[in-house]
């Protein structure tokens, strides 16, 4: 049984032949979608999306949709049968092989839908163009498809210039304007030493902004459209019981001026991201890592025992962050799911969770765990490390507070406390307000 938020947007989509459904994450986008095609009287259907959930898609397509029995690309090889089904489902990277590419461009699609579109955000990437069309890229899937539904619950993972391509692509009479014209239009800028020499450091005019995607682009915030539990953020100091040395000796090979004004609101953005091309920060970003690693286990591994927690989903950056917190709390059953572990897998390491008393934790990398997961098995859940894309830490946040979650939830990003650590949480913090005022606004775009 749908949702009512699920038929309304099924409605919206299947009225556009270009559109962004970008409700919040657990909100059944996958689900709108497919009976959205259905209300469209769509017979041929292209799905593109991240290996991760091609699977899911699958199943989402059979118990939805009258389509027929839809034929998952999952490799170059199999190229050679997207002929043999109306529908078809493919990944991401795929649409890079040529042999791929190729049947898909000889197909003609009544709906071509990108699930997690804000992938293909960067507009210099070859994938981009190969979809949207720009680039003077001579025959795009786009433009093979009477409809283009792209999925998003992050369409900006940074700031509005992360709008520009799937704009300029899907409704180019609307923003025919240039990549820099738009940036200077509707952000706020400074000079940066890196790229084009220009950093987005803000918003403007977003009344503007916000007027000219009306029509285009559904977002549906999670409070509104169901009655979720309560989902509180905190942030917890910590430290491991031997600190690394080397933490120290890392943070004293970057330039002094650079650390003191990541400390200070006003100049840490750009702190930030010119911190960010250093080896050194790199480093320490990973050995900062590593003794949350151990600080995290130990929390955890506490709480378990004392049964504070029945269940917790933790996420990090590195792989090796990962392992570590796994085999540190691997006597309350651990799963993993980082960019190695391969889609029917990761479907059963979540189902496990989600299902069995005895696997009582969930370990993922943000980027492989943080999208097509439903968690909410569990309430709790710990971020040992963040992704510098604050986007994705929303997305991944976002994994416990889906529909069938039946308790308030609890976020936690764990510091390393009397580090710069600190500071680094507390800007990405402010990032995601940035974004959140252009995308979460109460009279962001409606139907």
């Amino acid at each position: 049984m749908l949702y009512t938020h699920q038929r309304t947007g099924a409605d919206w989509l299947a009225c556009r032949t270009r559109a962004c459904l970008a409700d919040d994450p657990g909100l059944g986008k996958t689900i709108t979608a497919v009976v959205a095609a259905d209300r469209a009287r769509a017979h041929r259907m292209l799905v593109v999306a991240p290996t991760c959930v091609i699977w899911n898609w699958r199943r989402e397509i059979e118990k939805w949709s009258p389509l027929r029995a839809p034929l998952v690309i999952a490799s170059g090889a199999d190229a050679n049968l997207a002929g043999q089904s109306d529908t078809v489902i493919t990944t991401h990277g795929l649409l890079l092989s040529p042999k791929v590419r190729a049947a898909l461009l000889r197909q003609r699609w009544d709906v071509c839908v990108l699930d997690e579109s804000h992938f293909f955000r960067g507009r210099g990437a070859k994938r981009s163009a190969i979809f949207y069309g720009l680039n003077r890229v001579p025959l795009s899937i786009a433009a093979t498809s009477e409809r283009v539904w792209c999925l998003s619950g992050t369409p900006m993972p940074n700031n509005a210039t992360d709008l520009w391509t799937m704009a300029h692509g899907l409704w180019p009479a609307d923003f025919s304007e240039a990549f820099e014209s738009f940036r200077g239009h509707f952000c706020a800028t400074t000079w940066s030493p890196y790229g084009d020499n220009v950093k987005v450091i803000g918003n403007k005019n977003l009344d503007k902004l916000r007027e000219r995607l009306t029509g285009k682009i559904l977002r549906r915030r999670a409070d509104e459209a169901l009655d979720l539990p309560d989902i509180r953020y905190e942030t917890v100091a910590l430290r491991p019981d031997k600190m690394p040395h080397e933490i120290q000796r890392l943070a004293a090979e970057l330039p002094p001026a650079l650390v003191s004004a990541l400390a200070e609101e006003r100049t840490a953005e750009q702190a930030f991201e010119v911190l960010g091309t250093s080896k050194a920060f790199a480093a320490f970003r990973r050995l900062c890592g590593l003794a949350k690693a151990d600080a995290t286990a130990a929390l955890l591994e506490h709480e378990l025992q004392d049964g504070q927690l029945d269940k917790v989903v933790v996420f990090a950056h590195h792989k090796d962050v990962v392992d570590a917190i796994a085999r540190s709390l691997a006597r309350f059953g651990v799963r993993t799911i980082t960019g190695a572990t391969g889609a029917a897998r990761r479907t059963a390491y979540v189902d496990d969770f989600q299902t069995r008393d005895d696997v009582r934790v969930i370990v993922c990398n943000i980027l492989a765990g943080g999208t097509g997961t439903t968690l909410t098995a569990a309430s709790e859940l710990v971020f040992a490390e963040m992704s510098f894309v604050p986007g994705e830490n929303t997305q991944a946040a976002i994994r416990i507070r889906r529909i069938g979650q039946e308790h308030k939830c609890r976020v936690r990003f764990v510091t390393l406390a009397g580090t710069l650590d600190e500071a680094l949480v507390g800007v990405l913090q402010r990032k995601t307000q940035m974004i959140r005022e252009v995308i979460d606004a109460p009279h962001s775009p409606r139907p």
